[in-house]
């Protein structure tokens, strides 16, 4: 089994910014507290006419684009998605993202290692902890990452998604003797 990391390529100089939050810090919003979010958030953004709109954006939270969200709820329909308009005021336009709340596995194998300072060294996701989930992610890592399976990873290659980086992820697996 693969698993790959997915983040937003922060060498794409051209994307929007976020008017309220300047800080690449990440908020783990919890799946199960789904009900006190807001079911419409508007969040302001800047950016030019030709600035790219990510189809996955990593922080503050969370966010993907409408035709990512499509890829992910065929993979996985226990994901929750709350709708968040993007709103740039200069350029007068809106566009529609979700946020995206996931499943939060404790799914580190015993081979994930770890620096000194507790950031991860070299993750290792253990395949019995994550049997049967397409999208995911993980307890124990100082930055959140979401964790897709490889099913998910090539169909969205295969939809040219714009500034997202795909990581694959060591996996052990007990080996049938």
């Amino acid at each position: 089994m693969q698993y790959f990391s997915i983040g937003q390529d922060k060498q794409v100089q051209n994307c929007i910014s976020f008017t309220d939050f300047k800080t690449d810090e990440h908020a783990i919003l919890l799946k199960e507290d789904a009900d006190t979010f807001n079911d419409i958030t508007t969040i302001f953004v800047e950016g030019q006419g030709d600035s790219l709109y990510p189809d996955f954006i990593e922080s503050p939270v969370f966010l993907v684009s409408d035709e990512l969200k499509k890829v992910l709820a065929m993979y996985d329909d226990t994901l929750i998605f709350k709708t968040v308009i993007l709103s740039n005021l200069k350029e007068q336009s809106q566009k529609i993202y979700w946020l995206l709340l996931t499943d939060i596995l404790d799914a580190l194998s015993e081979k994930t290692e770890f620096y000194k300072n507790g950031w991860e060294k070299h993750i290792v996701i253990d395949h019995k902890k994550v049997q049967g989930y397409k999208v995911f992610q993980i307890k124990g890592l100082k930055k959140s990452r979401l964790f897709i399976h490889l099913d998910v990873a090539e169909s969205m290659l295969r939809r040219n998604f714009k500034c997202i980086e795909y990581r694959e992820i060591e996996t052990e697996i007990d080996e049938v003797i």
